[in-house]
C-alpha cells in the first residue's frame, strides 16, 4: 500500500445532546509512503491548497412544526499536497459539529467514520481519495430517526455528497 490514512478512523462527534470534545481525535490525513515504507509527513509535501469547507444542517420537526433537535456540521479538508512533483494528497479531513441545539425530551447522537481510502490516480502519480460518513440519530420516547450522509473527497479538491 502506497497510501495510508492517519488519524482516528471512527469517533463520536455528538453524544448525549452535545458535541464531544476529544483531543485525541485528530483529522484524517491520506499521505504517501517513501521507498522504505515510512510515512511522508504533510510538512514534507508541497503545493497544498486552501481548505475546502462545506456546511450541512440536520433537523427534525415535531407535530407543531417546531424544530426541537438540530445540528450543523462542517466537512473540511486541505488537498493537493505533492510529494516532489507527483501525487495529490489530503490532510486535515474531518467532519465536525459547529452548532448543536436539542430541546428537552430529545436525544441526538452522531458518529464520524472513514469508510475507505483509495488511489484515483496511477501508481507513479497517486490521487488520494476517501469516503467519509456521518451517522446520526434523533430520538424521543415516541420516535426514533436514524440517518447518514456520505461524502467522497479527493486530493484534487472534489467533494460529492450522497
Amino acid at each position: 500500500e502506497k497510501l495510508i490514512a492517519l488519524g482516528e478512523k471512527i469517533y463520536k462527534i455528538v453524544e448525549k445532546w452535545r458535541p464531544v470534545v476529544d483531543l485525541k481525535s485528530k483529522p484524517i490525513q491520506i499521505l504517501p509512503r517513501d521507498e522504505k515504507g515510512n510515512v511522508v509527513s504533510a510538512m514534507e509535501l508541497n503545493g497544498w491548497k486552501a481548505p475546502v469547507a462545506r456546511k450541512y444542517k440536520v433537523s427534525t420537526k415535531n407535530y407543531l412544526g417546531m424544530k426541537p433537535a438540530s445540528f450543523e456540521f462542517m466537512l473540511i479538508f486541505s488537498y493537493g499536497g505533492q510529494n516532489r512533483t507527483s501525487g495529490r494528497y489530503i490532510t486535515g479531513a474531518q467532519i465536525k459539529p459547529t452548532k448543536v441545539d436539542v430541546k428537552w425530551g430529545y436525544k441526538l447522537s452522531a458518529n464520524f467514520y472513514v469508510q475507505s481510502i483509495m488511489n484515483q490516480g496511477t501508481e507513479s502519480n497517486p490521487v488520494a481519495s476517501a469516503v467519509l460518513m456521518i451517522d446520526y440519530n434523533i430520538s424521543t420516547v415516541l420516535q426514533d430517526r436514524t440517518d447518514s450522509k456520505t461524502f467522497f473527497i479527493n486530493g484534487l479538491g472534489k467533494v460529492q455528497t450522497y
